[in-house]
């Protein structure tokens, strides 16, 4: 903790008349801030060679200067990059050399020559104001070319605690000391110390290190060294391979090093009788020591992983008593045959046998390749040189962290359940639709590229803005988001992406522009179900509760395609399972927003990931109807549940998403069409539903049942044909062929679902019922004989009034009547209002 003193008003004083001996620059030029300037000096004063400067501005340096000793006495001082370089030659002001007075900062951002040597051996950077920091910027090149170390630290007396920043090159022989009422040392992303040969030494306790240097850069070089020289120091390293000498804790001394990216090429751990704690950060697989050197020290290891921390490249890397000495938080430890540490709790796979047959909750080594089908256990590592392959069907099922240093292959339908952290990289495959068909697609895993699917054939890549599709062929492939590709000419393509695994929550954003549609992925190297999507969006209801899946329809020639969306929600029960890579569409509801892919919603049921499962529904009480023709093919859903109601329902009806311009088919509510219809069951009053479709091509088509599930002997389900006035008791093997010229929007049927005891086919025809066009009507009553039958608008006008000849309950008229306007047809003294929609 900082500690803050208050120094005496007579102290400053006196130090206040010592500086005013010194040059001050101080910025009063407005042209230019030019250390050359002396306009810029306090009284045109400008300091003679191997002279003092006191900085209360920031200088760019456009001239070489050799200084004693600099200070600053504002909040932002220092030296900016120019054509100049520094030497600082030190010797004047005792043993200080570098000086900051103030909180606030004093950046070096230039190259400098340090060749101070003092008698004392104590050359320092110090700052003696609480708050303040000494930084060499990212232009800065400090050779430390002083025969005594150099110490940072701040000014006791003062109470001063300071932080230090590297963030450009560090070179020369001078050891660099870490002392008293150092807060921290920070070693940025652009430093580089792979010309320093000087040793990193901890000389006060307490002292904090960070390492954010950029991944291999350097920030300990090989045969160079950190020296542990007091208690409770604590070295950061937050970039990747930056550290490739030795640490050396000396004495009984405590020190913590928190390793957060993976350091391969560190050289010897010397611990003697210290005690070393280890923390390693979730992403990191492999720490690697190339020899070790300690007699009763301790190393403690947080965060211990199977296969990770290595010594040596052998087994006999550690005595026996060294082993004794790691603390992993309970239990034993050993060394594998190439120097990785293991809990002796821990099964290994050799490549021929288990030491033990892991069960779910045993850690696991694969020490060796291993393609052996549906495995799980807890957590798993995969050592260097080791692949691990999963094929078709098959599932590896990880319940706790994965640590994969060697090779993870999955083919198109296996599956990769991983419950925990995960880190390393997979290559994972997906058949996609050949013939020159469309699928969408989504990546597993971080890293996968736009560019790469091209590579591999994706002659045609496409994005949705919610309003049209967007052609694409570069960027990242965010986990989570869905493209729609196609390998033109390729007549079994598939796709694979190689990158680090998805694990854990991924949100995805639902956009709500446009039309609302949004294409998402499966973020996940396992299958997910729509039933967990939605129930994981109940809270927010960012989309409309159904998905949208993508059936290429098996039939691509040419501009004919055949493909339409298949839609999976509540209303359609069992849900669609959505395999890894797969992609699909939801619909934004309130304005859209982000919905979240868990890791509980992966499923590690065998099969369940494989090519051929791609559409599944089963219904408690559903109608699946489809018409085919021509090459072309479209279903609809409709589903009757407690759930429902005759409003817009989340999760059950789902607005249709047109496929194509060739052929649609779906029900209508209130104008609005719908790929998936959920309504209330039928209690003592019938329902109907409209059936409308688009043909582009003259033809015959066939309308067949496909699911007609959950209707018990206690109801009737009839399709209307309103057009020839047909009626039709629809079961489970229904269908029938329907001749049709183009049309567009046509409401040509409609479904009636009635209680048995109420209202069966028969009985259908004891009202008036009117089908047909505006020039050809079919009535529908129960009569064999001539009747009076008039039809009146509703203003009172009289269109027809004649007598009409029935026969088994049906007439023909011909008569011109407005389209989608209600007329009063009067059949003796029943009366029925209908209209006649354009077809």
């Amino acid at each position: 903790m900082k500690k803050q003193l208050l120094l005496s008003f007579s102290l400053l004083t006196i130090s206040f008349v010592t500086w005013s001996q010194d040059p001050v620059f101080n910025n009063a030029d407005e042209v230019n801030n030019l250390y050359s300037n002396t306009g810029n000096w306090a009284n045109g004063v400008k300091p003679g060679d191997n002279g003092r400067v006191q900085f209360n501005g920031k200088a760019q340096l456009d001239e070489s200067v050799t200084l004693s000793y600099l200070k600053a006495s504002v909040m932002n001082a220092g030296l900016l990059n120019g054509a100049g370089t520094l030497t600082l030659t030190g010797g004047v002001q005792s043993f200080v050399d570098i000086q900051q007075f103030t909180a606030g900062e004093l950046l070096f951002d230039v190259p400098i020559i340090y060749t101070a040597v003092d008698p004392t051996g104590r050359n320092l950077f110090r700052v003696d104001a609480d708050g303040g920091v000494i930084s060499f910027g990212p232009n800065s090149d400090l050779d430390l070319s002083s025969t005594n170390p150099v110490r940072l630290q701040g000014f006791p007396g003062a109470g001063a605690f300071g932080d230090f920043n590297f963030d450009g090159v560090l070179r020369g022989a001078a050891d660099t000391q870490f002392g008293i009422n150092v807060d921290s040392v920070f070693f940025g992303e652009t430093s580089d110390n792979s010309n320093y040969v000087g040793t990193l030494v901890y000389f006060s306790p307490g002292v904090s290190v960070i390492a954010n240097t950029a991944d291999n850069g350097v920030m300990v070089a090989s045969g160079k060294k950190i020296q542990v020289n007091n208690n409770n120091g604590t070295l950061t390293l937050n970039g990747a391979n930056i550290y490739k000498g030795s640490l050396s804790v000396a004495g009984t001394n405590s020190f913590r090093m928190e390793v957060n990216k993976n350091q391969p090429s560190m050289e010897t751990l010397n611990l003697d009788a210290a005690t070393l704690t280890l923390a390693i950060g979730s992403d990191v697989s492999m720490i690697s020591f190339n020899a070790v050197s300690w007699t009763t020290g301790t190393l403690t290891i947080e965060n211990f992983q199977n296969g990770v921390l290595k010594f040596g490249s052998t087994s006999d890397a550690l005595t026996a008593a060294q082993l004794s000495q790691i603390d992993i938080g309970g239990g034993t430890v050993y060394l594998d045959a190439k120097g990785y540490l293991l809990a002796t709790t821990s099964r290994v796979w050799d490549g021929l046998n288990w030491s033990f047959s892991p069960i779910a909750s045993d850690n696991a080594v694969m020490a060796a390749s291993y393609a052996a089908g549906n495995l799980e256990v807890n957590d798993l590592t995969i050592q260097s040189g080791a692949t691990v392959s999963i094929a078709s069907g098959e599932v590896l099922k990880i319940n706790g962290d994965l640590i994969n240093q060697g090779t993870l292959n999955i083919a198109s339908g296996g599956s990769l359940v991983t419950l925990g952290n995960t880190v390393g990289d997979a290559s994972i495959s997906r058949n996609t639709v050949g013939s020159d068909g469309y699928s969408i697609v989504g990546s597993p895993v971080t890293g996968a590229t736009l560019d790469n699917l091209v590579t591999q054939g994706a002659n045609f890549l496409y994005d949705y803005d919610g309003s049209a599709y967007v052609a694409v062929t570069t960027g990242d492939m965010m986990p989570g988001k869905g493209y729609f590709v196609a390998m033109a000419g390729e007549a079994n393509p598939s796709a694979t992406f190689t990158g680090s695994i998805v694990s854990g929550d991924v949100a995805a954003n639902v956009s709500g522009a446009g039309d609302g549609f949004t294409i998402l992925a499966n973020p996940y190297a396992a299958p997910i179900t729509a039933a967990d999507i939605i129930t994981s969006d109940v809270a927010n209801q960012a989309t409309t509760g159904s998905i949208y899946i993508w059936d290429d329809g098996g039939s691509n020639d040419g501009s004919l395609r055949a493909g339409t969306y298949r839609v999976a929600n509540n209303t359609t029960s069992d849900f669609t399972t959505i395999g890894s890579v797969q992609g699909f569409y939801v619909q934004s509801n309130n304005g859209g927003g982000d919905i979240t892919f868990t890791s509980a919603m992966q499923d590690a049921t065998a099969s369940a990931n494989v090519d051929g499962n791609y559409y599944r529904s089963e219904s408690k009480q559903t109608i699946k109807l489809s018409i085919s023709g021509n090459g072309l093919f479209h279903e609809t859903v409709i589903g009757l549940t407690p759930e429902a109601t005759n409003e817009r329902d989340y999760g059950l009806d789902a607005q249709y998403l047109k496929g194509n311009d060739l052929i649609s088919f779906y029900s209508s509510k209130d104008d609005v069409k719908f790929a998936s219809l959920g309504l209330p069951l039928v209690d003592s009053e019938p329902t109907e539903i409209s059936l409308g479709m688009d043909l582009a091509e003259a033809g015959t088509y066939s309308l067949s049942i496909d699911e007609f599930s959950g209707f018990g002997n206690d109801q009737v389900v009839t399709l209307i044909d309103q057009v020839t006035g047909n009626e039709y008791k629809l079961t489970a093997d229904f269908t029938i062929n329907i001749s049709t010229n183009p049309v567009a929007e046509s409401n040509r049927f409609k479904i009636v679902v009635s209680p048995s005891k109420v209202l069966s086919v028969d009985d259908l025809k004891n009202d008036i019922r009117v089908f047909g066009t505006a020039s050809s009507l079919i009535v529908n009553f129960e009569s064999n004989a001539v009747e009076n039958v008039s039809i009146i608008s509703l203003d009172g006008r009289m269109i027809f009034n004649e007598k009409v000849s029935f026969s088994e309950n049906k007439a023909n008229i011909s008569t011109k009547i407005k389209s989608n306007t209600i007329y009063i047809m009067r059949v003796n003294d029943r009366t029925v209002k209908f209209l006649v929609k354009a077809l």
